[in-house]
């Protein structure tokens, strides 16, 4: 559920009616994506994605190359599909995604304070992989600052672009080189949560 102060981002307007924009929901709703009427919003374009090189990943295929990462930076056009990179962990069903619309792979970490989510990057190490072939150095990859639930999150942006027909995994496993907490529960060695690893499944059709 969206609160007053919330950012999120705006994939586009609905065909037959405009005054609805579909955008991608925070992190642990129940759904990736929903509809919100447009005047509610207050809508600023930014830059928040980059354009990798062409890739030639097929549904089936596997290995431990690594795909090509982004390159230079561009706004995204409006049509793309944001899929959550730990979708499972939020009990999110396998999303559906039409041929011929890019994909853009994303997560986040959410904490009580910026300072916290700052501890959380200087110590983390995010493996994902797309049908188990790293996706690069996430680091390079573009960042946002959103606000989500009132509380301050930080999300990366892999632009996957568009891909071909077929059934495609995302693998996310988070581990860290140093204890850190978000304001609620501790994270990385000596703790209940030393690593995590989740995933998500979608199908280009």
């Amino acid at each position: 559920m969206l609160e007053p102060g919330d950012e999120v981002i705006v994939i586009g307007p609905d065909a037959e009616n405009e005054d609805w924009v579909e955008i991608v929901l925070p992190q642990g709703s129940e759904a990736a994506t929903g509809w919100v009427l447009s005047n509610l919003l207050d809508i600023e374009e930014r830059v928040v994605g980059e354009t990798p090189a062409p890739t030639t990943v097929a549904g089936d295929e596997t290995g431990d190359t690594a795909l090509t990462p982004p390159a230079a930076a561009t706004v995204f056009q409006g049509n793309e599909v944001y899929v959550l990179a730990n979708c499972e962990e939020f009990n999110q069903g396998r999303r559906e995604v039409t041929a011929g619309r890019p994909v853009v792979i994303h997560w986040g970490w959410v904490a009580d304070t910026r300072d916290l989510i700052t501890e959380h990057v200087a110590h983390v190490t995010y493996q994902i992989t797309l049908n188990d072939r790293p996706i690069g150095d996430w680091r390079q990859l573009t960042t946002r600052d959103l606000i989500e639930g009132g509380k301050p999150a930080l999300y990366w942006y892999y632009y996957a672009g568009e891909l071909p027909a077929g059934t495609y995994r995302i693998g996310y496993r988070v581990t860290w080189d140093a204890a850190v907490n978000d304001g609620q529960e501790d994270f990385g060695p000596g703790t209940e949560n030393e690593s995590l690893e989740f995933g998500c499944t979608f199908v280009v059709q």
